[in-house]
This record gives C-alpha cells, structure tokens and sequence, in this order.
C-alpha cells in the first residue's frame, strides 16, 4: 500500500493522459507513458521497462509487490449482493452503470446490501461504470479487456476499511477530472439513503469532486485512457 498504484501486469497510459501522484505508481510488469501528451507526474517503480515521460525518478528491474492470491475475493463474495448483469442496460455494446446512485441504501437495478458490497459477474461481457456516486464496495468479475470506469465519479467505500473495487480480470479507467455535476447530467446524486457529507436532497444543484476515494485491485491488465 505504499505505491498510490500497483498493478500484477503492464501499465500502459495511452494518449492526452496526465497520471499524478504524489507517491509513486509500480508495477510487476512494464510502465509505458509514451502516448501523445501522456505523462506521469511522480515516481514510477517497475520490475521490468519503464517508458515515456516520468516527472520524478525511475527506478527498474525492482523486486516483485506481493499482491493477495484469490481469497481477497472471498469475503466480498460471500457478503455481498449479486447485481444480475442483465439487470443493467445494454448501451453500445456495453451493460452500463450511468447517472447513477449505489450505497447500501439504494441500489436501482436488486437487492440492497447493509455493507454496500455488490457483485457482478460480467461473464466477459464489456461493462460500464460512468457519471455516477458509489458508496460502497463493487466487485467485477471476469469483463472483457475493455471493461472501463468513465467520465465522472464520486466513489467512496461503504465501510471504512473496504476496498471501493475489486476487478478479477482487465479494467480500463477512462475518468475524468471535471466534477461530477447534478445540473449536468441532469441527476440527483444525494438523494435520501445517500447523503453526501451529511446532507440529502432532492434537487439537481449540487457537484462532487470526481474521485475514488479507496482501493482499487485489479488481477490482471489495467490500461488509463483519455
């Protein structure tokens, strides 16, 4: 947990992308920020090639980050609630969670989960998670390589100590910086069962910083994109 993130496999940052930390990303792999426009700004540590433009130090050919086997899985799939893939709409090829609202009060598309843990198993399906608040833990199972988080997100854990997301399988992470805004997208994002610092409402005036606010593991590739 010393790195802001770590990766089992490559890390690629395609075009336009600016990666900021004020730790240092690493990964069991390779670390490439050669695209147009594309940097990290910080540390990068890598066992294998670093690549492109790194504003602070490189450091290669480093020993391998322990990472949890299989059973980080366990207890979120044990306790958590199932969301059926089919239950979400099918948008361009992709089953999407859009201008949305989870937390362990609401969940739109099944069964509430006291913990905010769901579940879903995409069966390599492409699945979509973009413009919306999480409150809680979500875990993805087997998507397809280009299975993404996009546009806005306000995403904080349920319970303190959870991870925000498990992925068992590839991730694309295509956010943006722009604040997640009720006006906007034309949604509510506090509405009772998820109040935001405190405060529930039913209008569509409020904005939330586009952050995810947790742990992220991702088992296999994880690709940043514009």
């Amino acid at each position: 947990l010393q790195s802001a993130l770590h990766c089992q496999g490559d890390i690629a940052l395609s075009t336009a992308v600016q990666f900021t930390t004020d730790k240092f990303i690493s990964s069991n792999g390779n670390v490439a920020a050669s695209g147009f426009l594309t940097s990290v700004q910080g540390n990068a540590e890598a066992t294998g090639t670093i690549t492109g433009t790194v504003s602070g130090s490189k450091t290669q050919g480093v020993a391998a980050r322990r990472l949890p086997g299989s059973s980080v899985f366990d207890y979120y799939l044990d306790n958590g609630t199932q969301i059926n893939l089919t239950a979400l709409p099918l948008v361009a090829g992709a089953y999407t969670i859009d201008k949305r609202v989870l937390s362990p009060q609401l969940n739109p598309f099944g069964d509430r989960n006291p913990e905010g843990i769901y579940v879903i198993d995409c069966g390599g399906q492409r699945v979509t998670i973009s413009n919306s608040r999480i409150l809680g833990t979500i875990v993805l199972l087997n998507p397809a390589a280009n299975s993404s988080l996009a546009g806005s997100l306000r995403w904080n854990t349920a319970v303190g100590n959870y991870p925000a997301l498990l992925v068992l399988g590839e991730l694309e992470i295509r956010t943006t910086q722009f604040d997640l805004s009720e006006g906007t997208l034309g949604a509510n994002f506090n509405p009772a069962g998820a109040a935001y610092l405190g405060i529930e409402d039913t209008d569509q005036a409020d904005a939330y910083p586009s952050e995810i606010d947790g742990l992220v593991y991702i088992s296999g590739r994880f690709n940043a994109a514009p």
